[in-house]
């Protein structure tokens, strides 16, 4: 890979214990969700970078396949511009918005719905927002170097020179 393109890859389980959310007694389980996802990150310039992803979840008897591109625009270290268009597959089409200011992102989006969902939802889409933070990351604290455990030279043993020398007949 080059440093223009940045692939991953994901996994991620959910409900691995399988939690009961019965209210009235009965063991109600919660099925576990596996989903997988891939992408990459690339740095078409400077200032601009697409994202282009892939995801699948199955849970019980549920199953989803999303995909989609988004495209992130910096115009400086601490301001981003996003746009982005994703499909879930039979589902919504979702048209995605946002901006990055440092740590914090808000965004919008809107589905619109398609297929047998729009027809069960009377046509209505939704819209979403997000505010997002991202931590920084810990930076590894240097230890101190201690004076007395510095690497000091080391000294030759003369027992092992003079066995040396003996050895090739000097």
């Amino acid at each position: 890979m080059t440093d223009n393109i940045k692939p991953f890859l994901g996994y991620g389980l959910m409900n691995a214990n399988r939690p009961d959310v019965s209210f009235f007694g009965e063991d109600v389980r919660v099925p576990i969700k596996h989903v997988v996802h891939a992408g990459a990150d690339i740095r078409i310039n400077e200032e601009l970078v697409l994202k282009p992803n892939v995801y699948h979840f199955e849970q019980g008897p549920f199953n989803e396949t999303g995909f989609g591109v988004l495209g992130a625009y910096r115009n400086n270290e601490h301001h981003e511009i996003q746009a982005g268009v994703f499909g879930k597959a039979g589902k919504a089409m979702v048209v995605y918005a946002g901006y990055q200011v440092d740590r914090f992102l808000e965004g919008m989006s809107y589905d619109v719905m398609t297929g047998q969902v729009r027809d069960a939802g009377r046509g209505y889409g939704a819209f979403e927002l997000s505010l997002t933070w991202t931590p920084r990351a810990k930076e590894k604290a240097q230890k101190p170097v201690d004076e007395k455990k510095k690497e000091q030279p080391r000294k030759e043993d003369p027992k092992k020179n003079e066995t040396k020398n003996e050895e090739v007949g000097e």
